[in-house]
């Protein structure tokens, strides 16, 4: 992304809708991070100026990943399935661990991985990593 001061302008029913969304989550006291995923092929400096006065003007935060490839380590060769649009199991592993310990730094978190009314959560994790570790052998991604 090359850095600039343009701001592209959102539709306005995009804008009517995150509105609501906020709307609803300040009713329900949810916190609210705006997120922009790395994807260079459809993402710009103009849109993340939009996002990032939005968030500035409803005192949301927001966290841009496309900025942060430093951080992130993204190969846009290998991380990606096409080139910078969608990421691959390898991009969305470093993107999910640079999250996470974002959320954990900046957001009280409860853990409830030993919760029993949360086991539904182990069993999913159990099988994602059963899918992700059979793809790692076909596919060479890890």
């Amino acid at each position: 992304m090359k850095e600039s001061d343009k701001k592209e302008r959102s539709k306005p029913f995009v804008r009517f809708w995150i509105d609501r969304i906020l709307n609803l989550c300040r009713e329900n006291d949810i916190d609210v991070l705006l997120l922009g995923i790395p994807a260079p092929l459809n993402w710009s400096y103009e849109r993340h100026n939009e996002v990032n006065e939005y968030a500035l003007g409803k005192g949301v935060s927001y966290l841009d990943l496309n900025l942060m490839e430093k951080e992130l380590k993204i190969n846009w060769k290998t991380d990606t399935m096409d080139g910078g649009d969608h990421l691959n199991i390898n991009g969305a592993k470093k993107v999910t661990a640079y999250l996470g310990a974002y959320l954990k730094q900046n957001y009280a978190l409860t853990d409830f991985r030993e919760n029993q009314m949360y086991q539904y959560w182990n069993r999913d994790w159990k099988k994602y990593m059963e899918i992700t570790g059979r793809m790692s052998k076909k596919t060479g991604d890890f």
